[in-house]
């Protein structure tokens, strides 16, 4: 009886991943760990080193509405100060060490805002990856025994990353060596998963070499599999807390979600062959998979491509109850959109933390207006064009009835809180949103923080913009829930081919020399509809003056 009860515990605590709807390839569904659910698709509030940037106290985290859903870390991030040593005489995990508890974290293999990999060469037993406190050898032992010290709710398994525009060869050995590594992962996450799973090892000597402690004799990490200090539990019960939900006979990675890594560098087919290889073996184990290598260099129209060659190589069978999580998508919205059109379940937030360094408010709409209809065929939407779309919907944060002044800072997705323009302006970051920074806070009051050099004004950018960005994912998932994301997916694209000035008029002399009326010079910015209309008018226009023909200058086009 006593043992069912404790085999129902562990069964109930584990993480697990379900699909409630789909429009396509898209779907929505619940991720249910230990430390609460996460309702996909979703973005993972981006960290360094464990610790949110600028919402640094569980209490500014409560502000941001939608709710923070889970937690993105990466695991490179605690091979040194703390270690896993440190880690695992504390007892408690992530959860309590970095005062996150109730949120799901993810343990990612690499920071998505910059990249530790490549600065030496890396070998079939070990990849090298740099971080803050120097250059260090990772071995599976070594990642793992990490894994187990932060007990997180899912993790990355071990990956050899490699740059967009490495060789054919080097991409066919980074997909051997990850997948050589997934199967050491496996096993030691199975050995993490019990306490008699631990291997005992005698004291050996040890000497330090670029950061990591090394064995002499065996040429490998002194924090292996088999030691009590990295990550197993000691056979007393000390150090096996597991944030509050371990009990007898569980090790420290007990319910914890193994997300196979997913290589193949910026080639389509070294990607479907790399998901193609686990797809197939379908190893017992894995309980989802990770999109590794994005953000390395690829060209940003190269990533549909990549992400589809992934995924598409990986039977709908495989991916019913396994969640799939993609690093590095930090460009743009569209890549966000693109990955979720793929089936990607989990994104990281890093996109917000780029935005927020910038001193940037994120603005763009949300949802498409009432009674907007998507374009009924491929030509449609030329034909749509020529009627300028109102300002309501582009949804900008301007004054009303004027479009956005890339002079300023702004353009169709956020404004720039550096620029002068707004050092009077008393208004919200984004009229009509309901999060902490927008409900207390002026645009002028944040303008003169940045001026300042306030952390306020970083706390206050990234509340805003992760309220923002949350509330982003959950239009998406309810455009997948109603079966129109297709159409939303269509609608948010149009916004962004706007044009968001018109071209420099022409001066007095120049309209007289080519025969045309003068106009009187105004003094209001043009509203949206003119600026939009006049863009059009001009563009691809033949300028004639003194000087001879030439093509007139393009209207200027954002897209970020």
């Amino acid at each position: 009886m006593l043992m069912s009860l404790a085999a129902h515990s562990m069964a109930t605590a584990a993480t697990h991943f379900s699909v409630k709807a789909r429009d396509g390839k898209a779907r929505c569904g619940i991720l249910s760990t230990r430390n609460g659910s996460v309702e996909t698709p979703a973005v993972l509030l981006y960290t360094r080193r464990g610790g949110p940037l600028n919402l640094t106290s569980p209490d500014m985290l409560a502000t941001v509405t939608p709710p923070v859903q889970g937690i993105q870390l990466s695991v490179m991030q605690f091979l040194e100060n703390p270690d896993a040593r440190i880690l695992q005489e504390y007892g408690q995990g992530a959860h309590s060490f970095l005062c996150l508890e109730g949120f799901p974290i993810l343990a990612s293999n690499r920071d998505p805002t910059t990249y530790e990999y490549g600065m030496r060469p890396s070998t079939d037993k070990e990849v090298h990856v740099s971080i803050h406190s120097g250059g260090h050898m990772v071995s599976p032992e070594r990642y793992m025994a990490t894994v187990a010290a932060l007990k997180p709710d899912l993790f990355v398994s071990l990956c050899d990353e490699v740059p967009a525009d490495a060789k054919a060869k080097r991409v066919a050995t980074s997909i051997k060596r990850t997948a050589a590594w997934l199967d050491a992962c496996l096993q030691l996450h199975s050995t993490y998963q019990n306490r008699s799973g631990q291997v005992p090892t005698g004291e050996q000597e040890q000497s330090t070499e670029g950061g990591r402690e090394v064995d002499p004799q065996r040429g490998g990490d002194s924090c292996n599999a088999g030691s009590a200090a990295c990550g197993s539990s000691n056979a007393d019960g000390s150090g096996s807390a597991n944030n509050g939900s371990s009990s007898a006979g569980q090790g420290p990675l007990a319910g914890s979600l193994l997300l196979a890594a997913l290589t193949g560098g910026g080639l389509v087919m070294e990607r479907a062959r790399a998901a193609a290889a686990v797809a197939v073996a379908d190893k017992e184990g894995v309980g989802g998979y990770a999109l590794c290598g994005l953000g390395a260099g690829e060209a940003p129209e190269q990533r549909p491509a990549l992400i589809a060659a992934s995924l598409g190589a990986l039977s709908p069978v495989s991916l019913e109850r396994r969640p799939v999580f993609v690093s590095g998508l930090s460009a743009s919205l569209e890549d966000m959109l693109t990955a979720v059109a793929e089936g990607v379940d989990l994104m990281d937030c890093a996109f917000v933390a780029q935005v927020t360094a910038g001193g940037y408010a994120l603005t763009f709409p949300l949802r498409p207006p009432k009674g907007w209809r998507p374009p009924a065929s491929a030509a449609a939407p030329q034909q749509e064009q020529e009627a300028p779309p109102s300002s309501s919907l582009l949804g900008l944060a301007v004054a009303p009835g004027r479009g956005p002044d890339v002079s300023i800072g702004a353009d169709d997705t956020k404004v720039n809180l550096w620029s002068t323009s707004y050092r009077l302006d008393k208004g919200p970051l984004l009229p009509g949103c309901s999060c902490f920074a927008c409900r207390r806070h002026s645009r002028a009051y944040v303008h003169h923080l940045l001026n300042t050099h306030e952390m306020l004004a970083d706390v206050l950018l990234e509340a805003h913009n992760t309220s923002h960005i949350n509330a982003f994912l959950q239009a998406i998932r309810e455009a997948i829930t109603e079966g129109r994301f297709e159409e939303y997916c269509l609608w948010f694209r149009s916004l962004r081919s706007a044009p968001l000035v018109a071209p420099p008029r022409r001066s007095a002399a120049k309209r007289r020399a080519s025969g045309e009326p003068s106009e009187p010079i105004e003094s209001e910015p043009r509203t949206v509809e003119e600026t939009i209309s006049g863009a059009t008018e001009v563009a691809g226009q033949v300028e004639r003056g003194s000087s001879g023909a030439r093509e007139h200058q393009q209207a200027k086009w954002v897209c970020v």
